[in-house]
């Protein structure tokens, strides 16, 4: 058995699926719709399941990753913005004389609740994490735009006296809010909840700002500058620097999206309109092209990222996916059925001495057979019986795991699962998807055979 099993060992795990885009043969498939589309995921995706999307002004939500689209506004939805506290809220009216803002939780039966009216002609908004909306809209000139602010909903909206807001409008989980002064190179910060406003540069066009799934502890923003580069600040906005090796002959960049093992990974994705996507593994210092684009009178307006590594774009001719990621003579996949003292490589069917179980929602594997499966022999799988825990090598990854810990410690990084270490029948069991996605692989459940999927390129 274990013979044959160190014939796996020539399987090289990477970082993720992505570590030569070169092996891989990409294209962007029409998944669903057929008009002009941008999607939204849902910040609680792995407990909802939700994605959203805008089309001719109605919003849809989706729980099977896209494939199908229920409407569930009835009035004409102007504006969507995914917030901080996991809400997404929507400037919905009969006009843009006559708005109000809603707010959608799918944890809370999906339905609209509605937070306050709007001001008349409103064209953006976000609502900080203390509950403060801040809406921008033109003022009377029409040629600047006026912001304002709402401290409790049900009282009057309060005018700022900053008077040159701008089609851009962003806040951070801290409550700093950004906006690009409008007909300027201006880009305006205010850190007292819009109250006041400071001029922190005039020598770019701030089109748009990611904010990293990190920033409660690296402070780190991303933007798109002049259409054309993406940039990285590390204080809060205040500078910014080009990151842009990699990215040649791209158009007009459109967006960010962050992988959700972003804190494991660092990965991140960029396209521009045309459906050009590249990626970074590096935060963003360096980047790859993935030789793929949309046919010529399409468009790309919004890319998301699922926790499976599947890319999903809105249109301006529907959703499309991301498809043929690895083919599969580069890919390496093993299952594990719950209760059964089986698995599978590929093809092949191997025998455990004990069996798989789900416990709190989480897929327990034998830790051994799960190193098996992810290209990890006997040599590097450690067991510190004094201190009871479990060391899985592979190529540069160091993964340890301590019985009665939530923390995993990925190359001494800390990782919190949300299950412990078990033992059972004498066999130390792992949470598969846990140490899986520590080594970069990806791992799928299916409900209907009660089997994980864990794959990993060779």
């Amino acid at each position: 058995m274990r013979r044959i099993f160190n014939l796996i060992v020539v399987l090289s795990i990477t970082f993720i699926w992505l570590n030569t885009a070169h092996a891989a043969d990409y294209q962007w498939n029409k998944l669903s719709m057929d008009t002009d589309t941008t999607v939204y995921i849902s910040a609680n995706f792995e407990q909802d399941h939700s994605l959203f999307s805008l089309a001719d002004k109605i919003m849809y939500i989706s729980v099977d990753d896209g494939k199908t689209w229920n409407k569930i506004s009835t009035m004409p939805v102007w504006y969507v913005r995914p917030e901080n506290d996991k809400n997404i809220y929507t400037l919905q009216g009969a006009d843009q004389n006559s708005l109000s803002i809603y707010k959608f939780n799918p944890l809370v039966q999906g339905n609209w609740e509605k937070l306050c009216d709007a001001p008349s002609g409103t064209r953006l908004f976000t609502v900080l994490n203390n509950g403060i909306v801040i809406a921008v809209k033109p003022y009377e000139s029409r040629s600047n735009w006026e912001a304002l602010r709402l401290e409790t909903p049900g009282l009057t909206w309060q005018s700022t006296g900053f008077n040159h807001a701008g089609d851009f409008l962003e806040a951070t989980p801290d409550n700093l809010v950004f906006t690009m002064e409008n007909g300027t190179n201006i880009v305006a910060k205010s850190s007292n909840y819009g109250i006041t406003w400071k001029d922190i540069s005039s020598s770019y066009k701030l089109n748009k700002l990611f904010v990293s799934p990190l920033y409660s502890s690296d402070s780190q923003l991303f933007a798109i500058i002049n259409n054309s580069s993406i940039n990285i600040s590390y204080d809060r906005g205040e500078s910014w620097s080009v990151r842009m090796t990699g990215i040649k002959g791209s158009g007009y960049l459109s967006c960010v999206a962050f992988s959700p093992n972003y804190k494991l990974d660092h990965t991140i994705y960029a396209a521009d309109s045309e459906g050009q996507l590249f990626v970074s593994k590096d935060n963003s210092f360096k980047w790859k092209p993935l030789g793929v684009s949309l046919e010529d009178d399409n468009q790309l307006n919004s890319l998301i990222v699922l926790p499976d590594n599947k890319l999903l774009a809105g249109a301006r001719k529907g959703v499309y996916e991301l498809t043929t990621y690895i083919p599969p003579t580069q890919l390496a996949r093993s299952v594990f059925v719950t209760g059964k003292a089986t698995y599978t490589i590929g093809q092949e069917e191997w025998y455990m001495d004990t069996a798989p179980y789900v416990d709190s929602d989480r897929t327990f594997v034998p830790v051994r057979y799960l190193a098996y499966a992810l290209g990890i022999n006997d040599a590097d799988i450690l067991w510190d019986g004094a201190r009871q825990e479990v060391t899985l090598i592979k190529d540069t990854t160091v993964v340890k795991i301590s019985m009665g810990s939530h923390t995993l410690f990925v190359n001494d990084q800390p990782v919190t699962m949300d299950v412990l270490p078990q033992t059972s029948d004498e066999r130390v069991f792992l949470p598969a998807r846990w140490v899986a996605e520590a080594f970069g692989a990806n791992v799928s459940w299916d409900g209907q055979n009660n089997s994980v999927s864990i794959e990993h390129q060779k």
